[in-house]
């Protein structure tokens, strides 16, 4: 999770002994976390893959997904259809990663072979430590979330969905509308966003 019940709680003002919320606060959380992702195009939280590439014929391949904690290992197989059981681990001294605007690529000084998922690279990315300004949207987007869902009681509800209500009392109309902060979230999020490649 990008931020913890204890967070949670804190900053939508419920007691840390408290617990009768605690359950749905956790499935929210899960959901906020998937808008973080969402909006940032890229997971988050440090996060281990192990995925199989295709050797190009040059000394660059690409990582697919970033920011960049570590690339783990890097095997070669040799051999068309043999397991990766059967792979040769290329030592760690012979590449390193490098970048190129806005995206990383493993520098191999012998070149990737040409051939089809003959690679498997296993590398760590994400935020080991979350971003503070990250955390904070997602705070803030689950306060909304927790607030429209009325789960506390109140007699009006949340506001998911609506722009704007008006209310009548002693002849005088009083108009409220509520910002969409689902474009405030993006913008201060775009430094996270990982561009389609």
């Amino acid at each position: 999770m990008i931020i913890t019940l204890a967070e949670a709680k804190l900053y939508l003002d419920i007691a840390t002994d408290s617990t009768g919320y605690d359950a749905f606060i956790t499935t929210l959380l899960s959901v906020v976390s998937n808008d973080i992702v969402t909006l940032c195009n890229q997971e988050i939280e440090s996060t281990q893959d192990t995925i199989e590439v295709s050797g190009n014929g040059t000394a660059l391949l690409l990582i697919p997904k970033f920011p960049l904690i570590s690339v783990d290992s890097l095997k070669e197989r040799t051999t068309i259809n043999t397991d990766y059981d059967d792979i040769t681990a290329i030592a760690s001294t012979l590449y390193r990663t490098i970048e190129d605007k806005l995206v990383k690529y493993i520098y191999y000084e012998y070149g990737y072979s040409k051939g089809y998922s003959n690679y498997q690279l296993v590398y760590t990315h994400g935020y080991a430590t979350i971003p503070e300004d990250i955390k904070l949207v997602a705070k803030e987007i689950l306060a909304l979330y927790f607030k429209d869902s009325d789960v506390r009681g109140g007699t009006k509800g949340g506001h998911l969905g609506l722009s704007s209500i008006t209310e009548s009392s002693q002849g005088i109309a009083i108009t409220t509308t509520f910002k969409n902060m689902w474009s405030e979230w993006e913008k201060r999020l775009d430094k996270y966003r990982r561009e389609s490649v």
